[in-house]
């Protein structure tokens, strides 16, 4: 191969222009983690920390069907 790379193997990764700046997350509403999520994808290390019982309120809903959406209404 002309590119000096064995063949099946990925080229290496540049890194971003992030690399090397670490950010510390501890938001929980969507645009912390949106925005550490974008933060990453150019290259910063990125530590989250979650409280303690479970992390962000968003991760904990649920729509399991066991949940009741109220009584039916009554018919005339």
């Amino acid at each position: 191969m002309a590119s000096g790379t064995p063949a099946g193997s990925a080229a290496p990764e540049r890194p971003g222009p992030l690399h090397g700046l670490r950010v510390v997350e501890a938001a929980t509403l969507a645009a912390g983690p949106t925005v550490a999520t974008a933060l990453g994808e150019f290259g910063a290390e990125v530590i989250k920390v979650e409280q303690p019982d479970g992390g962000d309120p968003r991760s904990r809903r649920s729509c399991s069907p066991t949940v009741s959406l109220g009584s039916p209404r009554p018919t005339p």
